[in-house]
């Protein structure tokens, strides 16, 4: 892998100057959508899921909301045909199953997995490219607007998840979201009726 990436740098920096100039345009492309995103205080916004699993002959399907608020505050919920989610506000927060009465406190430094899971989603939400580009191997498959490709580099998530394909719109906020599984399985979100920066009611992240 070392000596792929080397010779794909000595071909972008002596051998043509255009895939040099495509290079710089996709660093960018990737500073425009963290600027982009960083402009973003507060994201409301309902979302599809579709799951393929191999022993299933037809996808699942769900529906939810997503809710953030800079810097550091979410809600992933599903709402049918089950009702389970979590709540993040900073370093902790509370999951579900059934009742959002029902809850469980988890923090990210003591559960590891829901930590794991809260911190990737805000990576995206927030477009946090140092992290991304720490646990992921970014291919850019359109510049404008965005679309990438991911691929983990932890084995532990590699494991899972073989690749994630994220299709940005012009304002900075993914419009679908492709995770391909390790085991064959596809999920596929797309986001829709979204509301960036609007007033958020009390009690929310709580």
């Amino acid at each position: 892998m070392a000596r792929i990436w080397l010779a794909f740098f000595l071909c972008c920096v002596w051998l043509s100057p255009a895939l040099a100039s495509e290079a710089s345009g996709i660093n960018a492309a990737l500073e425009t959508l963290k600027q982009e995103t960083a402009n973003i205080r507060t994201l409301r916004c309902a979302f599809t899921q579709s799951t393929d699993i191999p022993l299933f002959s037809e996808p699942i399907e769900s529906r939810g909301r997503l809710l953030y608020a800079a810097p550091g505050s979410l809600v992933w919920e599903y709402t049918s045909p089950m009702q389970q989610g979590f709540v993040l506000d900073g370093d902790s927060g509370f999951r579900w199953e059934g009742y959002r009465s029902r809850r469980i406190a988890f923090s990210t430094a003591k559960d590891p997995i829901a930590g794991l899971i809260a911190t990737q989603m805000l990576a995206w939400v927030r477009f946090d490219r140092s992290w991304i580009e720490a646990n992921y191997a970014i291919t850019v498959t359109r510049l404008s607007p965005v679309a990438l490709t991911l691929t983990p580099k932890r084995t532990e998530v590699a494991s899972v998840l073989s690749a994630l394909h994220i299709a940005f719109a012009e304002d900075g906020v993914a419009r679908e979201i492709r995770l391909q599984e390790a085991a064959g399985g596809k999920t596929r979100i797309a986001l829709h009726d979204i509301v960036l920066n609007g007033p958020l009611e009390d009690g929310e992240f709580r």
